[in-house]
């Protein structure tokens, strides 16, 4: 299950056609045998997602999906399904049945099948004929709203996540060799010279981070891998965090995009959840999703992948977390310090 929230103010729909032609931009992609759905709160859209359709094997379960939109306090909810009308009828009728019980009303059920879609609230003829009401997104409103407001939608979701895939160089794995060599040795020489290296780290951070922000600029790889090491320093790891919600998630997203994709793969775990972290900040629940994924196949134990994944599977709203700041950070290092023995 993938998960999205969205502000409130920012999406309202007065159509069917609007539903179908939101429903990709809002989770990142055009759904292929799917159920999809978008929770609302006085009219607008706050939390979307989608799972797949259940098999003979797998029947799927509305609770999660009921309990989400639940905790997002939503009202109503806008239901599609994509695929077989068989697969898709079975479906809908358990979830329908699920927020009925939830008391939480469907205001529109839908079927979308062979470029066609069918409600399964209007039983009148003459706007929801028997064969379905052909639709083309491409000339939608909402889709060209949506794309004008910088939003984006992939045709697949193998397709979103080639934009994150490993392109990492021999250039690039050159580098980090050369940047692991120069800060082991640090670990290995004078105690200070850690120091040394969370100093480096946050200084080429700061750099990269208000280049990528005042002037469009992104790194080369030299930077890339000297920055992929250095990111494995806790300190600067977590200054990295804190600076999405500085300089804004939009920014990070198309840096820590790059890094993500360029860093040799050894090094690409916090570069991933960075990007995750942006991806979540601006309600991308689907490119967080596959980033934090991509972070799990590197490192499965890792710590803060975990607990990014129990994020989205919670669905929890971007608001939820308060903006992380580098005073919280710097503070919280100072408490560390204090409290070792001397």
């Amino acid at each position: 299950m993938a998960i999205t929230s969205t502000p409130a103010e920012s999406i309202r729909l007065g159509s069917s056609e609007d539903l179908l032609a939101a429903a990709p931009y809002l989770l990142g992609y055009h759904p292929a045998d799917s159920m999809a759905f978008l929770g609302l709160t006085s009219g607008a859209v706050t939390v979307s997602g989608r799972y797949d359709l259940s098999t003979p094997e797998c029947e799927g379960d509305p609770a999660p999906i009921v309990a989400t939109l639940l905790r997002h306090g939503v009202d109503s909810a806008l239901l599609i399904g994509y695929g077989p009308p068989e697969r898709v009828t079975a479906d809908m009728d358990r979830l329908r049945g699920a927020l009925a019980a939830a008391d939480v009303p469907v205001r529109e059920a839908l079927r979308v099948t062979g470029g066609r879609y069918w409600s399964y609230l209007c039983g009148d003829v003459g706007c929801c004929p028997c064969d379905g009401t052909p639709f083309d997104l491409s000339t939608a409103r909402v889709a060209a709203a949506m794309t004008f407001a910088g939003l984006q939608t992939y045709p697949t979701r193998e397709e979103l996540a080639a934009t994150i895939a490993s392109d990492h160089t021999d250039a690039v794995r050159d580098a980090t060799g050369r940047a692991l060599g120069r800060f082991t040795a640090l670990i290995h020489g004078d105690p200070g010279d850690w120091d040394r290296w969370r100093d480096e780290g946050l200084a080429l951070l700061h750099r990269t981070v208000t280049a990528a922000r005042d002037d469009d600029a992104l790194p080369g790889d030299e930077d890339i891998a000297a920055l992929s090491v250095l990111l494995t320093h806790d300190r600067v790891r977590d200054e990295a965090w804190a600076l999405v919600d500085e300089h804004g998630p939009h920014t990070q997203l198309r840096l820590w995009s790059l890094v993500t994709r360029r860093a040799d793969p050894d090094f690409a775990v916090v570069p991933a959840l960075l990007l995750a972290f942006a991806a979540w900040r601006l309600g991308n629940g689907a490119l967080a999703r596959i980033a934090v994924e991509r972070a799990l196949t590197l490192a499965p134990e890792h710590r803060l992948a975990l607990m990014l994944a129990q994020v989205l599977d919670r669905g929890d709203s971007p608001v939820s977390l308060p903006p992380v700041t580098r005073e919280w950070i710097a503070s919280y290092y100072e408490e560390e310090t204090r409290a070792e023995p001397e």
